[in-house]
């Protein structure tokens, strides 16, 4: 395979080149996340969940630690001339690379309702594109909504929950990076 690739690899142009990138904010759902926060085991920052992943809420002190928590990431776009780069904050799953998610939802999906997240393939316009998991941060695993699976009944037959959405910030971070990638994407593109 890799012998084919290197026959049919063809020089593309790399210039002239953009960037957009942008702070968020995303919930921070897990529990387990949450308590490592507070005990300074997870040295950062939270921040107040405004609802609006584009706007920081104010960051948590003792006095509002009972707000709807969120964290502080960064998503991020260049345009290396006929190469899209999208960079991303956490291990995004592969269906949301290529948009294959899984249709019919399993029943035993927590959001089954949820719309599906456009993928890294319909985000870009360009042909070519590299993606770059862990770009600046590390929210955990980035998982289609609608393949969240945290309370019983749980999907594809299994007894328990499912070792993806353990170290994930929530079932809300899939939509909110796609979308702030989108975005991004829109700042720079004509």
């Amino acid at each position: 395979m890799a012998n084919i690739a290197l026959k049919q690899a063809k020089p593309i142009e790399l210039t002239p080149f953009t960037i957009s990138s942008k702070p968020i904010a995303a919930p921070l759902e897990n529990k387990l996340f949450i308590s490592a926060r507070m005990m300074g085991l997870l040295k950062r920052n939270g921040r107040v969940w405004t609802g609006n992943s584009e706007e920081l809420g104010e960051i948590l002190s003792k006095k509002n630690t009972k707000e709807e928590q969120a964290l502080e990431t960064e998503v991020g776009y260049l345009r290396l001339g006929e190469l899209g780069v999208a960079c991303i904050p956490g291990e995004l799953y592969p269906e949301l690379v290529y948009g294959k998610i899984q249709d019919p939802v399993d029943p035993g999906a927590d959001y089954p309702e949820a719309p599906p997240e456009p993928s890294i393939v319909e985000i870009l316009p360009e042909e070519r594109f590299l993606l770059i998991g862990l770009a600046n941060d590390e929210i955990g695993y980035i998982i289609p909504r609608r393949q969240w699976d945290v309370v019983a009944p749980f999907a594809y037959g299994r007894d328990s929950d499912q070792y993806g959405e353990e170290n994930s910030i929530g079932s809300e971070a899939a939509p909110i990076v796609m979308e702030a990638l989108r975005k991004r994407v829109e700042e720079v593109t004509p």
